[in-house]
């Protein structure tokens, strides 16, 4: 509809002209348009014709949008700056971020340069003549940035969950600060070519600096023929990081998941039980006292006890036992050093004659 479409002209109290002010939206052919208000003249006391128009035909204008989908923004890299670095790690929310393609037809036509879009100074930056991206989890400029610039990295998320995701949940082998070792191919060891002999030599241990990929990492140079490389392959041998090291000024600490300790306590039963008890007895209640700083030494005693979700072992410990002698040579006292589980009787204990008294006899 429209509101106000026409102003009219008036010369000699008769409408001359007339321009559409609104040309409104939504008519169809057939509607009636009709002015209201003042719409005659000052000395008639009706209007002679009522004054309409009538839609013959509607007109649609063909529209089309689009959009790219979202972006989000890297973490800042001033800290990084220094006037001569031109690789910068990729971080986002605090954490190092990597970019992959998964193995679907439509994954692989990603171009990964253009997924991100950095700017200097407000200026956009144009992949592989300013900087350089593969993919991973750091870029490359090709002249470094001052540390008085601005730099600015958003990367292309599209529709999420659609066009990317993000894994957070990542089982991560070889990290900086990690040694890898090319060893020997033995197909070159004895070539007569330089190239390949000394392709096939093992190398020394070489320090893993980054991650720039799910499948690629950096370390100090290598030597050897790229093609003979190419061609036989040779195997890696890898260690973990052992100590806190530096890398690029920056502390690389061994700490990693795998290394977690692994703690699942234990304890034995010294006293059966049945589904009618309602005390369990174990040789030490260390592990269940939390709130002590000292642990007691008391074995506790622990009560209602939901038995059917407790298996009794079968497994048999035997008892350990130390036998006191007095200055005649007689058995004083025994002190208990393992009690020993498992037993389903009292057993018989004896104790052999010292070796060298020219008998056998036990008490």
């Amino acid at each position: 509809g429209s509101n106000s479409t026409a102003i009219g002209r008036s010369e000699f109290f008769e409408v001359k002209n007339f321009e559409i002010t609104n040309q409104g939206f939504a008519f169809l052919p057939g509607d009636i348009i009709t002015v209201v208000g003042l719409v005659t003249a000052k000395g008639l006391a009706s209007p002679i014709e009522e004054f309409q128009l009538t839609v013959l035909e509607t007109f649609t204008d063909n529209f089309a949008a689009w959009n790219f989908g979202e972006l989000d923004y890297i973490d800042s890299i001033r800290q990084f700056q220094d006037g001569t670095r031109t690789r910068f790690p990729l971080i986002y929310q605090g954490e190092q971020f990597s970019f992959e393609v998964t193995e679907s037809e439509d994954s692989q036509a990603v171009d990964l340069d253009s997924v991100l879009l950095i700017f200097v100074n407000t200026v956009l930056q144009v992949p592989r003549v300013d900087y350089i991206f593969e993919g991973g989890s750091s870029f490359e400029f090709l002249f470094p940035p001052q540390p008085q610039d601005r730099i600015d990295v958003y990367f292309y998320r599209g529709k999420r969950g659609v066009d990317s995701v993000i894994i957070t949940d990542v089982d991560q082998t070889v990290r900086p600060g990690d040694q890898l070792q090319l060893v020997q191919n033995n197909t070159f060891v004895n070539s007569p070519n330089e190239a390949q002999a000394r392709a096939g030599r093992t190398e020394d241990l070489r320090l893993v600096t980054e991650i720039a990929s799910s499948n690629t990492v950096a370390t100090p140079v290598y030597v050897a023929d790229s093609d003979v490389t190419d061609r036989f392959p040779r195997q890696l041998a890898w260690e973990k990081q052992k100590r806190d090291v530096f890398i690029f000024g920056e502390p690389v600490f061994k700490f990693r998941d795998s290394i977690e300790p692994i703690i699942k306590p234990k304890q034995r039963f010294i006293r059966s039980f049945s589904a009618t008890d309602t005390q369990m007895f174990l040789n030490n209640g260390e592990i269940f006292v939390y709130e002590e700083n000292v642990p007691d030494t008391t074995p506790p005693v622990l009560t209602n006890i939901r038995t059917r979700n407790v298996q009794q072992t079968t497994d048999l410990v035997q008892a350990e036992l130390q036998a006191l002698v007095n200055a005649d040579g007689e058995i004083s006292n025994i002190n208990i050093i393992n009690p020993g589980f498992g037993y389903t009787g009292a057993p018989d204990i004896s104790f052999p004659n010292p070796v060298g008294l020219g008998t056998t006899t036990r008490a």
